[in-house]
């Protein structure tokens, strides 16, 4: 019987290992859609600047 519950919480351990992960991944690639975006409306923005000019 402690086999199969040390096994249990290692699988478990091992989820909310990947859940972790998983959450630190939608993070990262919110915060970089965030920064392309910034990125392309000050490369937007530049560009209208120097055509106005």
């Amino acid at each position: 019987m402690p086999g199969y519950f040390g096994s249990l919480t290692y699988l478990l351990s091992d989820i909310h290992r990947f859940y972790l992960l998983v959450v630190l991944v939608q993070q990262l690639l919110r915060f970089h859609n965030y920064t392309f975006l910034f990125i392309g409306m000050l490369t937007l923005w530049t560009v209208q600047i120097v055509a106005i000019n």
